[in-house]
């Protein structure tokens, strides 16, 4: 299951190349926008916290938005950038309950975690350690935020749960998503963020979580039947098929076929 997760962004990615290219483009304007927002509105402490606050809450839009559009490819979709204000009203309390959560943990990252550093003593490094490990926990978990949302749940407080649900269910899995995002999120560096970029990063959530949610569709419907092994090969065979038994060779010599 893992490796056709692996195989089927891939091929997602490559299948849309055009589509994440511009996804992440757009991304990149309305960073450098934001970023100047903030470098002009940083003449004054208190406007500069408005500043950082109002770019947060935008990119998270942009982040829900975008993250529809990857949930499109990954149903084989070509998503319509005509649609994006459609894609708007669907998640934009979403995305407002993921900036808030995304300015919470900055703010324990950048002032807290620092403030109990400095401290020191058994009781501050204790206190940190747990705020440390949470924050991580919370990032491992937020990786099924939008998934839920595009396919599950649209009620932020039901979806923060259900993502450490997912969390704590899936460790092993989760771990590989972690490791996939921290890889794409290090290529994307190489290429200022163009490729695989937020696009790529967020089509692998998608992926990750369209398959993953499988297996809760089969205990739905056969309750009585137990947790382990799970029948990954008929739960992922349409989907398999949609892939096809494409090869890297095939796919850049298409004529040698």
């Amino acid at each position: 299951m893992i490796w056709f997760t692996i195989k089927k962004t891939f091929f997602d990615l490559w299948d849309h190349l055009f589509s994440i290219f511009m996804l992440n483009f757009g991304g990149v304007l309305l960073f450098g926008l934001l970023l100047y927002l903030f470098q002009f509105l940083s003449v004054q402490p208190l406007l500069s916290v408005c500043g950082a606050g109002i770019a947060l809450l935008i990119f998270g839009q942009y982040l829900g938005v975008a993250a529809l559009m990857t949930r499109e490819i990954s149903d084989y979709v070509t998503p319509d950038v005509k649609q994006v204000f459609r894609y708007l009203r669907e998640v934009w309390k979403a995305s407002l309950v993921f900036s808030v959560l995304v300015a919470l943990q900055l703010l324990i990252v950048l002032v807290i975690l620092p403030w109990y550093l400095h401290i020191g003593g058994l009781i501050g490094m204790a206190i940190m350690s747990i705020i440390f490990w949470s924050s991580v926990l919370w990032w491992l978990a937020s990786q099924y935020y939008f998934p839920l949302h595009s396919r599950i749940e649209r009620r932020p407080g039901k979806m923060i749960f259900k993502c450490f649900i997912l969390l704590f269910d899936n460790p092993v899995f989760t771990l590989v998503l972690a490791a996939g995002t921290l890889l794409m999120a290090a290529l994307s560096l190489i290429t200022a963020f163009l490729f695989p970029g937020i696009g790529g990063i967020l089509l692998w959530h998608q992926v990750g979580g369209k398959l993953r949610f499988y297996k809760y569709e089969y205990l739905e419907q056969h309750p009585e039947t137990n947790r382990a092994p799970i029948p990954w090969e008929t739960l992922l065979h349409e989907e398999r098929e949609r892939v096809g038994k494409r090869t890297l060779r095939n796919m850049i010599f298409p004529w040698k076929e």
